[in-house]
């Protein structure tokens, strides 16, 4: 939508793309009714309408957006974006805004100046007003543009007169600021005037960088830059050219402007999403960072830009640039003020340097100072040779110059920079010969009809000469005068060459400043590197002192604290503030008090020492080390002491002994084990040969040597079942029996020992029976093993209870004796390995020192757990067992029918490699009235069992040539040796050694020593 003609028209957009319907409708509102426009901003998203009330405001407009004094807009994302571009007049409330809209149109146009000296009187004092509060003189602003910039604000304040508003902006600091933001008037944006930039970039910049090199300048000065786009949009350009080519000259770019808010708008270089819509999204996404809704020049292009305040006319100027660009600047000025600006820009640019101007503004009239590159672009070229000097007012038409006439006040160069009106052009003629009709009309004019009488003539003839006369003493004076002009000239143009000379000098000291500034530069970089290298070593020492948690304090010669690490904390009672206190002084927990002897000693030998400490509660065990400290020239300044936890190690060394210990009370204890039924069995060998051995003796000699062989085996079993249980290869064969099977067979195995001790055994079996689903031979293990201890440390004529009941989800098995007892670090150690209660009645029953731990690792298989009460020694002991209530079953029918009728005799061959065990296993067999062969060699065996047939064979997995596994696939690999019984004979009895057995053929597999009553029922077995 649009104001066209003073109608409105609706069109489609040209594009979709960043469509702002309100800054068109805005913009167009100004271009059609300029100062009589208003703009107004309320709550929205985004920020449409900020350039719209930008250009109501340069049109001479009144602005207006939503405040947050009162209420607040819902959304403040376009009123905040409106106040941001400085072109927003009034802030206030939507309540106030009527009221203010209703002052403001109501009121009259301040009436006009009386007279053309009273508008000089009053423009004078409103310029003299802002120079005395604010140090701008706008004296040199074009009157048109003044004016309607002060009505404006005699408007916004409701002022009456023009004599109203003076006293006001006297009274006022304020005022006389929101007057100079008036006539400071901020339009301008990224890239404005496209086709400008496009001849910039294709013409203008490649002329300034040709015949450059690395070691030369491109120096770029932008007078009256606002808010900073414009030379932001110059870095830009040229930031994309240096990318382009090699060993690129140095950019530096000179940002000026009066006005400090712009200034420091400009160094910080953040503006919102609307004014920079005039930038490529190519040159947007590289030069550009988004943040908080905005956008952010990037570093690269910050750095080439130089802002800073600067007068264009009273201070003094740049020097050495190559480009100046003064847009829509010199538009606000009146012609003079623009006649002495062009030369200072002359006076600024190189030879051949470029001037960039506005659209309506041009050098043309100086064609003795500039050459015109583009027209249309206003690009102009600097001529070779000498200008006028800055201040001068440079006459075209003369051969001299002359100085400018005393105005009032010295005016500023940056009133404005928006066209608001086109140039008007001055041409004064300087020189000329009118004809004598016009001369005389001219005199007519001022002297009214000249009266031609001889009287009148002869008058005007003698007041001629005394014309003349004067005339002639006033070329004597006007040629003094020009003699000591040209004398004064000779003498500036010497004072000029004096200042050129100082300037190359100035100019050659500013270069080493350069070079020694680079040089720091350089240094400054190296050391920000070596900082940061120093903060990344420091990190990765904390992070590796908390990492590695060793104890570690810093200390000087006399022991004071120089640092420390947080693990010291479990060693010292130290705190940050603790650094600069002598270490002596805090209280510690190290049993150690020889750290100042042994520090002077390291001090003194320069040697490491090391030492065992523990701390005051002996929990904990630490190696200190004391180093000595050395500064980076390899002085010793102090010590480094290291505290390092071995408490584990220690803890494990003295593991390590016990074990050691116990060890060697096992290896003694299995000796002396083994010898004692060694010895009856040697005896026993003996009397076998005897010749004169009786029938008695013999059955007496036969039950010796089974029995002491039986209690061999049992020791050894033992001891296997202890390796599987710690290996976790231990397998429980689990069957329904019942509670009172397993007192039975217990109490039958320990009644011998009971009974030799005279002891009275009381067993209390549950009613009604209970049934279990655990391994039966196990179980009897375990009540056996805590009867026969309860039998052997009990004095002689002893009192034994044994039961089991159903206490809670627990089935609890007891055996409770009136024995030695146990004390109670006896209690914490009972049931480890080889250890046994110093007692003289257990040790004169022998034993390892196995059985608890075995049956607690028995119990612990089946899910239960086994432990010892004892009021202390000689008070006797109570062995308890708990078994999970899952284990009770219903008892169930079990077919206990046991057959003692003898088998058929079979055939068997026995294929053992030791004559004594295989002698022994056929007399065994052959009692049983099996026809039994033997065979000691893997080759024979062979043989042999082809030829016999045999029904069962017996065969050692440990035979020479071929082992037992090979042999008994041999014999499967017949047609013949199918039905043949196979039994591995080992002394390997795990798991996975029966496995490997059952996939070699075998049926069954046995462990040595063999039980000869699984020998003999190997028929009526199941496999397995």
């Amino acid at each position: 939508m649009r104001l066209t003609a003073g109608q409105l028209e609706i069109t489609d957009p040209e594009s979709e793309v960043l469509f702002r319907p309100i800054d068109v409708f805005f913009d167009s509102l100004a271009t059609e009714l300029r100062e009589k426009s208003i703009g107004i901003v309320l709550s929205g998203t985004g920020t449409d309408g900020a350039l719209g009330l930008k250009a109501i405001k340069a049109c001479g407009g009144l602005t207006l957006a939503q405040g947050t004094t009162s209420t607040a807009p819902q959304y403040p994302e376009m009123p905040a974006g409106a106040i941001a571009t400085g072109s927003v007049d009034l802030v206030t409330p939507v309540e106030e805004m009527p009221a203010h809209l209703m002052r403001l149109c109501g009121a009259k146009a301040p009436p006009g100046p009386p007279s053309v000296d009273e508008t000089e009187r009053l423009r004078l004092e409103i310029c003299t007003a802002l120079r005395n509060k604010l140090g701008h003189d706008f004296s040199g602003y074009r009157s048109q543009t003044f004016w309607r910039r002060v009505e404006r604000r005699m408007q916004v304040l409701g002022c009456p007169s023009f004599s109203a508003y003076v006293e006001a902006l006297n009274r006022s600091s304020e005022e006389a600021t929101l007057l100079f933001r008036d006539l400071l008037i901020r339009v301008t944006r990224f890239f404005r005037d496209s086709e400008t930039f496009a001849a910039l970039e294709s013409k203008v910049i490649p002329l300034l960088f040709s015949d450059k090199h690395a070691d030369s300048n491109v120096r770029v000065w932008v007078p009256g830059c606002a808010t900073g786009e414009e030379a932001y949009s110059l870095a830009i350009l040229i930031r994309e050219y240096v990318d382009r080519i090699n060993a690129p000259p140095k950019v530096q770019i000179f940002a000026t402007d009066i006005d400090d808010s712009a200034i420091s708008v400009a160094r910080l270089g953040r503006y919102p999403a609307s004014l920079v819509e005039g930038i490529s999204p190519a040159r947007l996404a590289r030069f550009f960072t988004h943040s908080h809704g905005g956008y952010v020049v990037s570093k690269e292009i910050r750095n080439l830009c130089t802002f800073s305040m600067h007068n264009l006319v009273r201070d003094p100027p740049f020097s050495m640039m190559s480009l100046v660009s003064c847009r829509n600047l010199l538009i606000y000025m009146n012609n003079e003020m623009q006649a002495r600006i062009i030369p200072i820009f002359h006076y600024a640019l190189v030879p051949d340097g470029v001037l960039l101007l506005g659209s309506a503004e041009s050098a043309m009239h100086h064609t003795d100072l500039f050459t015109t590159l583009d027209k249309a672009a206003r690009i102009f070229q600097r001529r070779h040779g000498r200008g006028p000097a800055p201040g001068v007012t440079w006459n075209r038409n003369l051969t001299s110059y002359s100085m400018p006439q005393p105005q009032a006040a010295q005016p500023d160069a940056h009133p404005g920079r928006e066209p608001t009106m086109n140039r008007e052009a001055r041409d004064v003629p300087l020189d000329g010969v009118a004809d004598v009709s016009a001369r005389r009309q001219r005199f007519e004019h001022l002297l009214g009809a000249l009266d031609a009488s001889p009287a009148s003539i002869s008058a005007l003839q003698a007041a001629l000469s005394g014309v003349l006369d004067e005339h002639g003493s006033l070329a004597e004076q006007y040629q003094t005068a020009l003699e000591e002009l040209r004398s004064a000239n000779e003498e500036l143009h010497s004072v000029n060459e004096e200042m050129q000379s100082t300037n190359e000098e100035l100019e050659t000291s500013k270069e080493e400043l350069q070079s020694v500034n680079e040089e720091l530069h350089t240094v400054n970089i190296r050391l920000t590197d070596k900082i940061a290298e120093l903060d990344r070593s420091n990190s990765d020492l904390r992070n590796l002192f908390d990492s590695t948690e060793i104890a570690t304090v810093f200390l000087d010669r006399h022991l004071i604290i120089r640092s420390f690490t947080p693990a010291i904390a479990t060693l010292y009672n130290l705190i940050p503030s603790d650094q600069g206190r002598p270490l002596t002084d805090i209280v510690n927990r190290v049993a150690y008090g020889q750290l100042r002897d042994d520090v002077a000693t390291v001090l003194a030998t320069l040697e490491p020492l090391e030492r065992r400490v523990t701390r005051t509660d002996t929990a904990m065990h630490y190696i200190m080390r004391i180093l000595p400290y050395r500064d980076p020239d390899s002085t010793v300044s102090g010590v480094l002491v290291t505290f390092i936890d071995v408490t584990s190690i220690v803890q494990a060394e003295d593991a390590l002994k016990a074990a050691d210990v116990r060890k060697d009370v096992f290896l003694a204890t299995l000796s002396h084990e083994l010898r004692n039924p060694l010895a009856p069995i040697r005896t026993a060998a003996q009397v076998l040969v005897s010749p004169k051995l009786s029938p008695e003796d013999l059955v007496r000699v036969q039950a010796i040597i089974s029995r002491q062989v039986t209690h061999m085996s049992a020791l050894l079993d033992d001891l296997l079942d202890v390796s599987r249980i710690t290996r976790g290869s231990f397998l429980l064969k689990k069957a329904y029996v019942s509670v009172d099977e397993i007192f039975d067979e217990a109490v039958e195995a320990a009644q011998p020992v009971i009974d030799r001790r005279k002891h009275t055994l009381r067993v209390d079996k549950p009613s009604p029976p209970i049934t279990l689903e655990a391994d039966r031979v196990r179980m009897t293990q375990v009540l056996t093993n805590l009867l026969t201890n309860a039998a052997k440390y009990t004095p002689t004529g002893g009192l034994i209870s044994a039961g089991a009941r159903v206490d809670g989800t627990s089935l609890l098995f007891y055996v409770r004796d009136n024995g030695v007892g146990l004390a109670p670090e006896a209690r914490a150690r009972v049931f480890e390995m080889f250890t046994q209660v110093e007692s003289q009645i257990g040790r004169s029953e022998g034993g390892l020192g196995i059985g608890l731990a075995l049956s607690k690792g028995l119990i612990e298989l089946h899910g239960g757990r086994i432990e010892v009460r004892s009021d202390g020694a000689g008070k006797g002991s109570e062995f308890i067992v708990y078994l999970p209530s899952t284990v009770i079953v219903d008892a169930r029918g079990q077919d206990s029918a046991a057959t003692d009728a003898s088998a058929p005799a079979r055939r068997v061959l026995i294929v053992e490699d030791h004559p004594d065990g295989a002698e022994m296993m056929r007399v065994l067999l052959s009692h049983a009235g099996h026809h039994v062969e033997v065979c000691n060699s893997s080759a024979s065996a062979l043989e042999l069992a082809r030829k016999l047939r045999p029904a069962v064979a017996v065969i050692d997995i440990g035979m020479p040539e071929l082992d037992g596994y090979q042999i008994a696939q041999k014999i499967r690999s017949e047609a013949w040796g199918n039905g043949i019984t196979l039994v591995a004979v080992t002394g390997w009895g795990s798991p996975e050694d029966k496995g490997r057995a059952l996939a070699a053929g075998f049926d069954f597999h046995m462990t040595k020593p063999v039980d000869p009553h699984a020998l003999k029922d190997i028929d009526s077995r199941p496999a397995g």
